[in-house]
């Protein structure tokens, strides 16, 4: 099973018409969302039939042991903050992909603080800056050692 690409969501840029109208309040803005959608939906289908045709126990056998319970987590968190349905992540899965807000800008933000909630953790903006970097095993182990008791 293959992650992922991230370099859909790396070679899209708005055209000249979609940054004209961000710049213009108010008024441009419904236009230029509405261009985004346009430039975007292809990606967001794509990625959701790679998930759909993915088998869910195929992938969370190649998490860990230890660290499939706290994957299974992470993808019922990505299936309620971000929407993707079914959430069938793999660990090579960029979180690039899996944080994309696709439905509202605001989304990976939520599904950020709700883990920092659910494990009890704090992340710095230096960690949250470099998410994108990262991939979904990654993640789960800067969250499992940022949640063990410090000495």
């Amino acid at each position: 099973m293959n992650p992922l690409p991230k370099a859909p969501l790396e070679a899209t840029t708005p055209s000249k018409s979609e940054a004209f109208f961000w710049k213009i309040p108010l008024l441009g803005w419904p236009i230029a969302h509405a261009m985004q959608d346009q430039r975007f939906y292809p990606i967001e289908n794509a990625y959701k039939r790679l998930l759909t045709s993915r088998d869910r126990d195929e992938a969370l056998a190649q998490w860990s042991p230890d660290q499939r319970s706290d994957a299974v987590r992470l993808m019922t968190l990505l299936e309620e903050e971000l929407g993707w349905r079914p959430p069938v992540f793999i660990p090579a899965d960029p979180c690039l992909v899996a944080f994309w807000a696709h439905q509202d800008g605001l989304d990976d933000v939520a599904a950020i603080r709700r883990i920092e909630h659910e494990w009890g953790i704090e992340f710095c903006d230096e960690e949250i800056a470099t998410f994108q970097d990262y991939d979904l095993q990654a993640l789960i182990t800067l969250i499992k050692n940022k949640s063990q008791p410090q000495r």
